[in-house]
């Protein structure tokens, strides 16, 4: 029951009209494309009226009515050598339908190539829609959902746009053709227009029901085909995990699997494609035969004005009947547009709900420090807390730790001072104001950090070190602080220096290297306010030292926020506040913890 309304037309159109209201198309494109459908449609009209008079001078021998049509009533008089003799006349008909085809054919083109341009202005708009999406949409989402999904869905737009914009243009000049036509077919025989009434909506109803299963078929092989692409990009980011393994038989296997997965969807959507073919082959013939034994008894029962009517009425019965295949392809572009449909309304969707609301005050310098009141905090959809209770303060320039075993809460606490998470109310203050009131914008401005995972984007060294410093850090001062890092003959030894690309998942440069990177970047921000969540990772103890010596130089009356395992990062920190289980279970200076001999002591010092 719940399937009906998805698997009828209503829900084909709804689909496509959801997608081009996305791009935001504006309704006078609509206008124009239904008014170039009438041209069309009334330029189709006249060469059935061309082609009546000429079929009916073929069949009796003679041309002299057609000087007498409405279409050529007033060119006669004033050219009549045009209709001069029966040769004239019947090469003027030719020429006069020749013509109207050709500027039928000419906007019907047009047409096509307004569509094109207005899905291309189309898909620019969609994706910079989404992409601004995915730029404020919560990290909730990220947490949660596949990003091979999203880049699927960012190649799919433009394929799918062209085929909707060209999908409104036919089917509006179809509508309008088949009700010209169906009016001038009553006109000529109201009897053999009901044969062909009759048969057009079964055709129509047997292949709906196969459409139904090619959307089926289509959403399962949209899915297949964003899986398979997903599984391609992962394994390549991950392919030394895989050589190191060993793995690269098990992942051929795996990939094989994948791939013949989504070949065997589209061969089956494809298998149903080609089966409208034959049925509406059969659909005609049998709809053709009918109206032929038709004819033939209105011609025998003389009740029929001539032959070369029923000659125009066997013609328009067999374009009305190719309409139900144009119908058909229509339905079946629209039908792939579905599953992509719903994954952009599923983004707009988490946008609505996982966005992290920005407040409307400027944050200003800060003056006494960060405060932490009772912050509780559980991930969307799951009961567990991962904070409870957390209270601590970070007085303005000074350093505090957080320690304690992982999935303690340490990156959520992060993750909410840079309101990557949306804290609760009244639970984070920055200077005594609630976090919440302040913009995004000003909050993350005030603030720099290094992560775990130290993220570098596929571009050059000097572009990554530059990040978010906006252009206002010269070439000078990340010469300096290369060096400070030794960072400087690493750079040095590369190719192309600052202007060397990092590679993909920052494979040209070591972890360490890629580390000093990025704090590098964090270093060179202007900020009040630094994070470093495990920045010390993977280097060497000297490396860790030069780097701690380099931040509290370059963080003199700064405020930092450490996230470490390693007890020679923590120790220079003013305050420790020790987290197990989202609690704060001590906290205090390092020898305040020390002479406590409490968990803190047990787990650092006593191995």
């Amino acid at each position: 029951m719940m399937e009906k309304p998805a698997n009828s037309l209503v829900a084909d159109i709804r689909s496509s009209i959801v997608l081009l209201g996305l791009s935001e198309i504006r309704p006078r494109y609509f206008a124009f494309i239904t008014a170039l459908a009438l041209l069309v449609a009334l330029l189709s009209t006249y060469s059935v009226g061309l082609l009546l008079p000429l079929v009916h001078g073929m069949i009796n021998g003679s041309f002299d009515h057609v000087k007498t049509l409405p279409i050529f009533r007033f060119v006669a008089p004033h050219i009549p050598t045009l209709f001069a003799t029966q040769a004239s006349t019947f090469f003027t008909l030719v020429v006069a339908l020749y013509v109207v085809t050709l500027l039928k054919n000419s906007l019907q083109y047009y047409a096509m190539l307004h569509a094109q341009v207005q899905a291309r202005q189309a898909t620019v708009v969609l994706r910079n829609k989404l992409f601004t999406t995915c730029m404020y949409i919560g990290k909730h989402f990220y947490d949660e959902n596949k990003i091979s999904l999203i880049h699927h869905m960012f190649i799919r737009i433009p394929i799918l746009l062209e085929a909707q914009f060209r999908v409104f243009q036919r089917f509006v000049v179809q509508i309008i053709l088949v009700s010209v036509y169906f009016m001038i077919m009553f006109f000529i025989s109201w009897r053999l227009t009901l044969i062909v009434a009759i048969v057009f909506p079964v055709v129509a109803l047997i292949t709906n029901q196969i459409i139904v299963r090619i959307r089926v078929a289509s959403k399962k092989t949209e899915n297949a085909s964003a899986d398979m692409s997903g599984q391609l990009l992962n394994l390549l980011l991950c392919l030394p995990i895989v050589k190191g393994f060993s793995k690269e038989t098990y992942e051929i296997d795996r990939f094989a699997a994948a791939n013949e997965q989504e070949v065997s969807n589209t061969f089956y959507s494809k298998k149903l494609i080609n089966l409208i073919g034959p049925i509406e082959d059969v659909g005609t013939t049998t709809a053709a035969l009918l109206v032929a034994v038709g004819m033939t008894f209105l011609l025998h029962t003389s009740t029929v004005p001539s032959v070369s009517l029923l000659f125009i009425f066997f013609f328009l019965a067999l374009q009305v009947l190719r309409s139900v295949g144009i119908f058909n392809t229509l339905r079946i572009n629209i039908a792939g547009a579905e599953p992509v449909v719903e994954q952009i309304q599923a983004l707009f969707t988490a946008r609505a709900v996982d966005e992290i609301p920005s407040g409307e005050i400027e944050m200003p310098s800060l003056t006494t420090g960060i405060e932490f009141k009772n912050v509780s905090f559980a991930y969307p959809n799951k009961k567990e807390q991962v904070l409870r209770d957390v209270s601590f303060t970070i007085p303005k320039g000074k350093t505090i730790a957080l320690v304690g075993p992982t999935g303690s809460g340490k990156s959520t606490i992060t993750n909410m001072l840079l309101r990557l998470y949306d804290c609760p109310p009244k639970t984070i203050f920055i200077d005594g104001v609630d976090i919440r009131l302040f913009s995004l914008a000003s909050v993350r401005n005030r603030i720099s950090f290094v992560y775990q995972d130290s993220l570098l984007f596929n571009t050059t060294i000097r572009e990554n070190t530059l990040y978010g410093t906006d252009g206002a850090v010269s070439d000078d001062a990340v010469e300096t602080m290369m060096t400070k890092l030794c960072l400087t003959d690493v750079v040095a030894d590369m190719k192309d220096g600052l202007e060397t690309a990092v590679g993909d998942n920052s494979t040209r440069v070591s972890g360490g290297q890629k580390r000093l990177l990025s704090l590098v970047r964090a270093l060179l921000r202007e900020h009040e306010i630094l994070i470093m969540d495990e920045a010390t990772n993977s280097l060497d103890a000297r490396t860790e030292q030069m780097v701690l010596d380099t931040v509290m130089e370059q963080s003199k009356e700064k405020t930092v926020l450490l996230v470490s395992h390693r007890l020679s990062t923590i120790k220079h920190a003013d305050h420790i506040v020790y987290l197990d289980h989202g609690r704060i279970v001590e906290q205090g200076t390092y020898d305040e913890l020390v002479e406590q001999q409490g968990v803190f002591y047990k787990q650092w010092l006593t191995k």
